[in-house]
């Protein structure tokens, strides 16, 4: 039985706010209706020019949730704030523009939380303004549970194509974060989670897996601005460095860091795609920088990684990005 202080959640959901006040109600309610009541919420509003704040607002008054309102300053910084005021022992991070679908999760979190640091799960993709499921995301992921260490959780992982960086797939524990300084860093205003991700398993969680598909994620057609398309492939592009940098400098086991090379190589599928959708003509510079990380390739063992590799040797790397963002338009 795991025991927790009098008075104190056990888990801290972290809800980081900028103009969603047309999604903002369902997420919070999905959240209000779980069958575990041992949480609290935390809605950081960054500095929102709708009436998100003001939805905040009107749950203040509400046992067990605090507002945070804060000038703008980015999803990380958001994420930096909850984490900072969280009372729980563990954390949990769901975007506002989503939704939790399961009433069960943070019951089942719980029961899966016991001598760990990191709880994963998956995802259901769902187009918005139609709640029409388009894709399931990390499925089969109970397997882990059965595996001994991050090598093998992780290689597990990588065989079946289904490691997921992004924050809201996992639960990690607030002691955890702290002792190994795993803030987000403020200065990725995109692809935040990148070098997140990849600093947590250098710090050799004990790590748990959900099977099912609890969170509902929300695929926002055309909601990237042209600055956003530019800054995508600039920010992938630093994450990748500097998880690059935290990887080759580790005191790891080496099968540990050729699983997490191998998973930076499918980020470098990823920064392709994105450069090639940057609709700016900074082509010789942008494209010299992403040739230089192109070794990461050797590392990956999927067909795509395979053939990019060849595509790359023989047309380039800029001929390689255009043709993979054709294919994923």
């Amino acid at each position: 039985m795991i025991k927790t202080e009098k008075n104190m959640p056990y888990f801290s959901i972290i809800v980081p706010i900028y103009n969603v006040a047309k999604y903002l109600e369902k997420c919070i309610e999905s959240i209000l209706m779980q069958d575990y009541s041992n949480y609290e919420l935390i809605l950081i509003d960054d500095g929102s020019t709708d009436e998100s704040g003001n939805i905040c607002d009107s749950y203040s008054n509400r046992k067990g949730i605090r507002v945070v309102h804060q000038k703008n300053a980015g999803l990380a910084a958001a994420r930096n704030t909850g984490i900072k005021k969280a009372k729980g022992k563990w954390c949990v991070f769901v975007d506002s523009d989503d939704y939790i679908g399961d009433i069960h999760f943070l019951s089942n979190l719980y029961e899966r939380s016991i001598d760990k640091d990191v709880i994963i799960y998956g995802c259901s993709q769902f187009m918005d303004g139609t709640d029409k499921i388009v894709r399931r995301k990390y499925t089969k992921l109970e397997k882990i549970n059965s595996l001994s260490n991050s090598y093998e959780q992780l290689d597990y992982l990588n065989s079946i194509n289904n490691v997921s960086i992004s924050a809201w797939t996992h639960a990690i524990r607030k002691k955890f974060i702290i002792d190994d300084d795993l803030l987000f860093n403020e200065e990725m205003k995109i692809s935040e989670d990148i070098d997140w991700f990849f600093r947590i398993m250098l710090a050799n969680p004990k790590m748990a897996a959900l099977d099912g598909l609890p969170y509902l994620y929300r695929v926002r057609q055309n909601s990237l601005s042209r600055e956003k398309k530019e800054l995508q492939w600039k920010y992938r592009y630093k994450a990748i460095k500097l998880s690059e940098e935290y990887i080759n400098n580790s005191n790891c086991d080496i099968k540990l860091k050729k699983e997490l090379l191998r998973y930076l190589a499918y980020q470098y599928l990823i920064l392709l795609k994105n450069a090639a959708d940057d609709p700016t003509k900074n082509d010789s510079s942008k494209y010299h920088k992403i040739n230089d990380l192109r070794y990461l390739l050797d590392y990956g063992k999927s067909n795509k990684t395979k053939l990019s590799k060849i595509i790359i040797k023989i047309f380039g790397v800029k001929t390689c990005a255009k043709i993979i963002a054709f294919i994923k338009r």
